[in-house]
């Protein structure tokens, strides 16, 4: 069964819920303060640099909700499917026959630590409803890092199975388990090892990524796109465009 709501709202509901689990700042867009406010500590804001703190990159996905016996969840014995039924939750991984999105998430990994694939474990709008109003929708998702389901082995379609707990899967021709347990996301923030960084210097980590030693067509759009642009605009873009991310920044001041 396909989800009942869009990647928009499941965005929207989950990036509320995580601010108001943080003890920091979670910023997504420009803030321009009072002049009262401008210059203290933590509201500072250069149009030149953009935003400032601890970059913070999220691809969602809608997940499917899987019960049939003929799913490969349940054929290829990788998830027991219970009595009654335990559903599992199924999100696609873009075909490196048609994009580059899985790979560029791996580099961008490997330069910015808190880049995550996160997607629901529920599907209705009914839960959607729920848990917003409840502030659970984080603790009702499932959040992956690419370097746990590591390089697509071929150009097909992949994709990921999980339950809300529990082991997590990616189905190739030989299903491979990619995660025991589910990483929490807002003690992975809280919790990281990494210096502030301005959204400008991001912006250059991304185009650079992009360019492939200079060979890529993407990169050079990417670049005039984001050309005399805010920088926090701009690498937002660069971020959704190109990577599929949400780009966020922490600040635990």
């Amino acid at each position: 069964m396909k989800s009942e709501f869009s990647e928009l709202s499941f965005a929207f509901a989950y990036m509320a819920d995580l601010r108001n689990k943080l003890s920091g700042t979670l910023s997504v867009a420009p803030s321009f303060p009072s002049t009262t406010l401008e210059g203290k500590k933590g509201y500072g804001y250069d149009v030149r640099l953009g935003l400032k703190g601890i970059p913070v990159f999220l691809q969602f996905k809608l997940a499917h909700c899987m019960k049939s016996g003929n799913s490969a969840e349940f054929s290829k014995g990788v998830f027991s499917q219970g009595s009654p039924v335990n559903p599992v939750y199924r999100f696609y991984l873009m075909a490196l026959g048609k994009s580059r999105q899985t790979s560029l998430m791996l580099k961008l990994e490997k330069r910015h630590d808190l880049v995550f694939y996160v997607a629901p474990a529920f599907h209705k709008v009914s839960e959607l409803n729920s848990h917003f109003a409840s502030s659970s929708v984080d603790s009702h998702s499932r959040s992956i890092r690419p370097s746990s389901i590591k390089k697509m082995p071929d150009k097909l379609e992949h994709f990921v199975s999980y339950r809300l707990s529990g082991p997590c899967h990616r189905f190739s021709d030989d299903p491979a388990m990619v995660e025991e347990e589910p990483e929490d996301l807002p003690a992975a923030i809280e919790g990281a090892d990494a210096r502030d960084t301005n959204a400008a210097a991001v912006l250059d980590s991304l185009l650079s990524i992009l360019d492939d030693r200079g060979r890529s067509k993407k990169g050079k759009l990417a670049e005039l796109a984001s050309a005399e642009r805010d920088p926090t605009v701009a690498a937002q873009f660069v971020a959704r465009t190109f990577f599929g991310c949400e780009l966020a920044f922490f600040s635990r001041e």
